[in-house]
């Protein structure tokens, strides 16, 4: 029987920007902030090697973690804002005061978990976008790692058990399978033809039979109608705009990518080094694919996803006979 792993709590406070340095400031949401209110908040994890003692490390590190983190909500504070709805006509907007509602919940936890130190965050995606998110941590990395030193800087909710059936892989795929998968899709596109949506949503949102996703060709069938979609909507960027939230509450279930390899996640270097992993926590329960790059060779790309068992058995079979079939192509 495993070993049961437990989590102490040490401390938790709160971090504010540095007093009187950010002026009462607000920002009303556009239309296109509006659709990311129904997506969960953005949930990631860093790993990294701190070979020393939790005494060490609450002497030491923890200092200057949350100092640097105040000198970075100077210049990030909407991160430290709240959200705001009022009454009709009024827009909602992000607020910005001098009070102590304006902070950032800061937490330290031991745990007996086999790792060494762990970095986590949560930020919703109508404050901010993925490379922006990503902006800050790094910003915030490099004026920990120089001790407060701006001139150095780099200019660049609660968590669920996952269910027992669940397993979370991370895959990597090489620059040679992207370039091969891409080979792939152009091959066979013109056997399978052009897709025709049996009916397309007034937020060009193309809908597909599933018998067609799930069959032989379903990968390349996908492949396609996305480009095509990305196309349209370069072409027709707001068709459909007035019943976009609407049509949310029409789906049954979503499937979302999280990051992208153009982020750099691996970039984010508190003084420690490189994380020696990261993982987007919120793909285990919300139907979430998460993509990021690869820690210690340029071109591949993690992709993360959790499902249950015989699911990810499944899934693992067909990955390996699709780069199979690729892995012939020149």
């Amino acid at each position: 029987m495993a070993d049961t792993v437990t989590v102490k709590v040490i401390e938790q406070s709160e971090v504010s920007p540095p007093p009187d340095t950010v002026p009462s400031t607000s920002f009303p949401l556009t239309f296109f902030d509006l659709p990311w209110l129904c997506c969960l908040p953005l949930k990631r994890i860093f790993f990294y090697h701190f070979p020393y003692s939790s005494q060490h490390f609450l002497q030491t590190s923890l200092p200057t973690l949350k100092h640097s983190l105040s000198l970075t909500l100077q210049h990030f504070f909407p991160f430290s804002s709240n959200l705001v709805f009022l009454p009709k006509p009024n827009p909602p907007h992000i607020l910005f005061t001098q009070t102590d509602s304006n902070s950032i919940s800061f937490s330290v936890a031991e745990s007996t978990a086999d790792f060494t130190t762990l970095v986590s965050d949560s930020t919703s995606h109508v404050a901010v976008d993925g490379r922006a998110f990503h902006h800050f941590m790094k910003f915030w990395a490099s004026i920990c790692k120089f001790k407060g030193d701006l001139e150095n800087v780099e200019s660049k909710g609660e968590i669920r058990d996952v269910a027992s059936d669940t397993v979370r892989r991370t895959f990597v795929l090489s620059h040679d399978h992207v370039e091969k998968l891409k080979k792939w899709v152009k091959s066979e596109e013109a056997e399978v033809g052009t897709i025709v949506p049996t009916n397309e949503s007034p937020t060009s949102w193309p809908l597909f039979k599933r018998s067609k996703l799930v069959g032989e060709n379903g990968v390349v069938e996908a492949a396609i109608a996305i480009g095509s979609e990305v196309r349209h909507l370069q072409r027709e960027t707001f068709q459909g705009a007035e019943t976009l939230m609407s049509n949310f509450t029409e789906f049954a279930h979503m499937t979302i990518l999280a990051g992208s390899p153009k982020l750099q996640v691996y970039e984010t270097d508190f003084g420690w080094g490189k994380p020696k992993r990261s993982e987007v926590v919120h793909v285990d329960n919300s139907g979430t694919i998460s993509l990021s790059d690869c820690r210690d060779k340029e071109g591949r790309i993690e992709v993360g996803i959790a499902l249950q068992k015989t699911q990810m058995n499944r899934f693992i079979t067909i990955l390996e006979e699709h780069l199979t079939k690729i892995a012939v192509l020149d």
